[in-house]
């Protein structure tokens, strides 16, 4: 990853100290509108996967929580904006190494017709885009903030039925050594 020539001379140059302070919000603004532009890019690629997940968070009561965490993860990248202030962006072009195997899984996901894999192939370019764009410092300080972007894809359904028997078997186990009387039909104690 490339160091900003900055961040390399200010060890330097004291001096230079306040010029490289009003030339911070520059940088910023510039590696932040690359960012949206390849985050545009890529939502643009993506569609299909983002409608499918979208149309299930809107569906599904179970997914509709996914609404909420765009704005819960801004919130949180909000919360540094004082840390983030005193750090400069700088790109890190290596970390675009990671796009082709996602985008083998993506493809791997649109012909199985397994919308998690295009979902996640999606959240996983976002994260690398976010790298390579700001660079890994930044992403360090971000990065509860960009990884909560996975709760997006609506997955687990599967899981329901397991986890209901399971929550059955323990809770009936539990009543019969604790001595509680009660019935268990399926999924339901009385």
């Amino acid at each position: 990853c490339r160091v900003n020539s900055a961040d390399a001379n200010a060890v330097h140059a004291p001096a230079r100290d306040s010029s490289r302070a009003a030339s911070r919000p520059l940088v910023w603004s510039i590696h932040l509108i690359v960012l949206a532009a390849l985050v545009a890019l890529l939502s643009w690629f993506n569609w299909r996967a983002i409608e499918n997940a979208v149309q299930v968070w809107w569906v599904s009561p179970t997914f509709s929580h996914c609404f909420m965490i765009i704005p819960i993860s801004g919130y949180l990248v909000f919360r540094r904006r004082h840390d983030l202030a005193g750090a400069v962006p700088s790109v890190c072009p290596i970390a675009l190494l990671l796009v082709p195997p996602l985008i083998l899984f993506a493809v791997a996901g649109s012909v199985a017709d397994i919308h998690e894999f295009e979902q996640l192939a999606f959240i996983a370019m976002l994260q690398v885009l976010i790298v390579a764009v700001l660079g890994p410092t930044i992403y360090r300080k971000i990065i509860f903030a960009a990884l909560f972007l996975f709760f997006l894809v609506p997955t687990g359904d599967y899981l329901i039925g397991p986890l209901q028997r399971f929550t059955t078997h323990f809770v009936s186990s539990g009543l019969t050594i604790l001595g509680i009387p009660h019935i268990t039909n399926g999924d339901i104690i009385k």
